[in-house]
């Protein structure tokens, strides 16, 4: 499927994120793609948080339409996941 609103966009290093929480330097928020074959849960901030608490958020496979600020922390195995925006 393709998502129309993805004009850039990159992976996720799952080694990386097994220690620290994923967010993008320039501070822009961002959808995420999973390009596993079943659904992956993260905790992330929604982009329009207030609070700036993390959320446990169920992502399907494909482009998710959930817009992000950061992604905890969390150790995944067989998952591969792009942001983009």
């Amino acid at each position: 499927m393709v998502s129309p609103q993805v004009a850039k966009f990159g992976d996720i290093d799952i080694s990386e994120l097994a220690t620290n929480n994923f967010k993008l330097p320039d501070g822009n928020s961002f959808v995420i793609k999973n390009e596993g074959s079943a659904i992956v849960t993260l905790e992330v901030i929604p982009a329009a948080s207030e609070t700036g608490e993390f959320v446990s958020c169920a992502f399907d496979v494909g482009w998710n339409p959930e817009l992000i600020r950061e992604i905890k922390a969390a150790s995944l195995s067989n998952v591969h996941i792009k942001w983009g925006y």
